[in-house]
C-alpha cells in the first residue's frame, strides 16, 4: 500500500484498502455457502471432500486418481481462504468451503477472492468457483506468456536443435 491508501495490483487483481477490507470482513460475519454446513472430521474428512467431488480438481478438472503424484500433491482447497474467515473468528472447515485441488491451482489461486463488489460470485458456491476458474485462466495465460520463450529455447536445445525459431 502507498500512503493514501490505494490497493496494490497483484497478478491482475487488486488487494482491498484496509478500510474495504473492514467492510468485507463485516460482510462475512453474516451467513452465507461457506457457513452453512457440519465441519470436517479430523481424521478421514479428507476422503469425503475427494468423493463428493469425484477425485477431481475443483477448478481444472484434473483427475486426481491419475497417478499416486498427483493425488499426494492434491489438496483440500479452502474455497474461502482460511486466513479471511479465521480474521473474522469462523471456522475455515466447513465441508461448504472444502474442495479437492490439483497443486498446481491451489498454488495459482494462493488466496485469491473475487473481488468484494463482485456480488455475483459471492451469491452462491458454483459462482464463486467460476470466477476463481476464471482467475486461475487468466494467470495460466499470464505465466505461459511469461515462459513461453524459455521453455521453446530449452526444449529446442534438449531436441539439439538450432536456437533460432
Amino acid at each position: 500500500m502507498n500512503g493514501n491508501d490505494e490497493p496494490k495490483r497483484l497478478y491482475g487483481f487488486r488487494r482491498l484498502t484496509k478500510g474495504e477490507r473492514g467492510t468485507f470482513y463485516q460482510e462475512l460475519k453474516t451467513p452465507h455457502w461457506w457457513s452453512g454446513s457440519d465441519a470436517k472430521a479430523s481424521d478421514k474428512g479428507w476422503l469425503h471432500i475427494y468423493e463428493k467431488g469425484k477425485w477431481k480438481c475443483v477448478y481444472c478438472d484434473t483427475d486426481l486418481l491419475a497417478s499416486a503424484d498427483i493425488l499426494a500433491g492434491s489438496t483440500e482447497e479452502h474455497l474461502v481462504p482460511r486466513a479471511l474467515l479465521e480474521a473474522v473468528e469462523e471456522s475455515s472447515n466447513k465441508l461448504s468451503n472444502l474442495a479437492p485441488c490439483c497443486i498446481r491451482c491451489n498454488n495459482i489461486k494462493g488466496e485469491y477472492v473475487p473481488d468484494s463488489s463482485n456480488l455475483v460470485a459471492w451469491q452462491s458456491k458454483n459462482s464463486y468457483i467460476q470466477a476463481c476458474r476464471q482467475f486461475i485462466a487468466r494467470r495460466r495465460v499470464q505465466l505461459y506468456e511469461k515462459y513461453e520463450g524459455i521453455i521453446r529455447a530449452a526444449l529446442r536445445k534438449r531436441a539439439g536443435l538450432s536456437s533460432k525459431a
